[in-house]
């Protein structure tokens, strides 16, 4: 669609394949209000909505948007269903987060989700070893490459949560964050976090040159 075409614009140019966009069902949230207008058309009432962590309320009840300007990345949980999303900001406003998630609600908990785990799994138990990415963007960037055993978090490091749903799926755990200083410095945190709870085997992948 023509108020789309930024969104698809931003995403072609950071290298994205039309396939993979499709297979992850990528989007794009307008600056436009048009979203709770199509829900209740659906059927959904003003309460389902406020739920959906879509939405934010206006002192006057007028339901606004969450996600504003933003390319939208669906979150599934283990069993493939989409229960949130996280959206990165095309608006560059330093008061402006860059990346936003959907609050936690009753099918959402941060905490538990892994991206791309769902998909991730079946190549994770083949290769043997589950391939920790630090963003949703290296996770799409890797799967174009061949490399379709990549995760990550939601936040900074995995929670006990997170490692427990690896630990049921493989033994073996990789870290491969970005070359520079700041995503060296993460691995060193998540190791220092991982250590001690988990059986998992730790490994870094590095890549060199301190490379983004």
């Amino acid at each position: 669609t023509q108020i789309g075409e930024h969104g698809l614009a931003y995403l072609k140019k950071r290298g994205l394949q039309p396939e993979t966009i499709e297979k992850y069902q990528l989007g794009f949230a307008p600056r436009q209000e048009i979203l709770a207008d199509f829900l209740q058309e659906k059927g959904f009432s003003h309460q389902q909505l406020l739920d959906s962590g879509l939405f934010f309320e206006t002192d006057a009840g007028q339901l606004c948007q969450k996600f504003v300007e933003r390319i939208l990345f669906p979150i599934r949980d283990a069993q493939k269903y989409i229960v949130a999303f996280s959206g990165r900001s095309l608006i560059k406003d330093p008061q402006i987060p860059k990346y936003l998630n959907s609050p936690e609600t009753k099918l959402f908990n941060k905490r538990k989700i892994l991206f791309n785990f769902d998909s991730a799994k079946g190549a994770i138990r083949q290769t043997g070893f589950a391939l920790l990415l630090e963003g949703f963007m290296d996770v799409l960037s890797a799967y174009q490459a061949g490399v379709e055993n990549g995760v990550a978090s939601m936040g900074t490091s995995l929670t006990n949560e997170q490692v427990y749903l690896l630990e049921r799926t493989t033994d073996k755990l990789c870290l491969c964050y970005d070359g520079d200083d700041p995503g060296q410095n993460a691995i060193a945190r998540a190791l220092k976090i991982l250590q001690p709870v988990t059986k998992l085997r730790l490994n870094v992948i590095v890549i060199p040159n301190q490379q983004d």
